[in-house]
């Protein structure tokens, strides 16, 4: 892979700052002078900490600088171990228990935990109990990254949507994704989730295993289809740096696993399991067959949903994301695929300040990938990795993350899989965006642990 790192310039945490810069040309290389810092790597699964070198690019948050000053010191590298350990405990049968402490979302090089964050929900291909693991279409799934599962809010129509047989929900969003400025900058880390059904060049579908850790052709480590996968930031990382975020018994311990096809992050936290279906802050979302949820004002990619009312209200129309993909990746609409075959299936959304959270327009932002289509003459219209950032007037690109672009050069190089003598090309299906802990939580949390020893065993001599 060419290391030569894109990003786009002068990203701020405003939409409209991102929007101009997300859409100007790629043209200004990342500078390779940076300060050389040690940097904390955690292993997700054992909590084991690494400290190595890494070029952060100038300037750096100041979170940066804690972690680079912080991981210098043995005793503070003892208390975030020991802290790592202390939250890696799991849910007892599946129970939710979120032991947090929540963090607040920001920057930095370390990619925070699931047991970090507070207000997670993911949705199931198909939506589905927590308890019973049986069918409930529409249903969001509260999750606190120890294996506990939970009901959250059912994301039923009541109005204004005919929905297509079963309403199968395949992605979720919040109006306001807090991490999108810093995605589209490079600076927070970019969550996925894979299909758990994916094509060959010849058109053949193949089951992708729920199970991982799965290397592709490409070299890269990720998860398996019931599993959340990670990339860091391109301006934390070398190009592509991937791994697993969330097991399948992370997400829970008492179901079988089952395809992850939606993510949310940073929402309310249900205080109990039985509180759980008024929590969460999902109002964005959208269904399995966006050409066949329609109102008497056409069909809908993304769907609104009023936490308050309950009623369901049309957000990014269909012909609106299809016109745009086609564009992009230059799909002929005359012996092409037609417009029912673009399926909106992943979903970060970022609404602007000042106008409607109930409409998309101007300078508000989606972040998302389509269903894979295949070209029937051979090879992909759309792989389904494409991640592709839209705003409100029309414009649209590719995302630029991990020090490359997400398009389909890249689909095609890095995320194919060899499944048995098939070589398979992924499809993404699902995303979202996470940062790093305030160091000062973790090693607070940490040094409070190491009191607690120490004073033991002042105690027992």
């Amino acid at each position: 892979m060419n290391q030569g790192v894109f990003r786009p310039e002068g990203v701020q945490k405003s939409a409209i700052y991102a929007r101009r810069s997300i859409f100007r040309k790629r043209d200004k290389i990342r500078s390779k002078q940076g300060a050389e810092i040690k940097r904390l790597s955690i292993d997700k699964n054992l909590g084991v900490i690494e400290s190595r070198s890494c070029t952060v690019p100038q300037p750096q948050h100041s979170s940066n600088k804690h972690w680079c000053l912080m991981s210098r010191n043995p005793i503070v590298l003892l208390a975030t171990a020991l802290v790592l350990f202390a939250w890696g405990g799991s849910s007892e049968a599946g129970t939710y228990q979120f032991t947090g402490p929540a963090v607040a979302p920001h920057v930095g090089p370390v990619v925070a935990l699931p047991q970090w964050i507070r207000g997670k929900e993911v949705s199931f291909d198909n939506d589905r109990d927590a308890m019973t693991g049986l069918s409930m279409p529409g249903q969001i799934n509260p999750w606190d990254g120890n294996g506990g599962l939970a009901n959250g809010r059912l994301l039923q129509p009541t109005t204004n949507i005919s929905s297509p047989p079963g309403f199968q929900i395949d992605a979720i969003a919040v109006h306001v994704d807090t991490l999108t400025p810093d995605l589209l900058a490079d600076n927070a880390h970019l969550l996925f989730s894979i299909d758990d059904r994916a094509h060959t060049s010849t058109g053949g579908a193949i089951s992708i295993p729920l199970i991982g850790p799965l290397t592709t052709t490409g070299g890269l480590t990720i998860g398996g289809a019931a599993e959340i996968s990670f990339e860091q930031a391109g301006n934390f990382a070398a190009v592509a740096t991937t791994g697993v975020w969330a097991t399948a018994s992370q997400i829970s311990n008492m179901l079988d696993p089952a395809d992850l096809d939606g993510l949310d992050l940073f929402g309310n936290e249900p205080v109990t399991a039985a509180n759980a279906a008024g929590s969460g802050d999902t109002n964005k979302f959208s269904v399995d067959s966006d050409a066949a949820a329609t109102t008497t004002m056409g069909a809908f990619a993304v769907w609104d949903y009023n936490q308050l009312t309950g009623v369901t209200s049309g957000y990014l129309a269909h012909a609106a994301m299809t016109s745009a993909v086609r564009s992009l990746l230059a799909i002929p609409t005359a012996g092409g695929p037609d417009d029912a075959a673009f399926n909106l299936d992943a979903l970060m959304v970022y609404e602007a300040l000042g106008g409607s959270s109930r409409v998309f327009e101007d300078d508000d932002i989606v972040v998302f990938s389509i269903q894979q289509i295949v070209n029937p003459s051979g090879g992909f219209w759309a792989t389904g990795s494409e991640l592709f950032v839209l705003d409100g007037t029309g414009n649209i690109d590719y995302l630029t993350h991990g020090g490359h672009v997400w398009d389909k050069q890249f689909a095609e190089q890095f995320l194919q899989l060899q499944v048995g003598g098939d070589l398979v090309q992924l499809d993404l299906n699902a995303l979202e965006a996470v940062g790093t802990p305030e160091p000062s939580t973790v090693v607070l949390a940490g040094l409070g642990i190491v009191g607690v020893v120490a004073f033991g065993r002042r105690r027992s001599r």
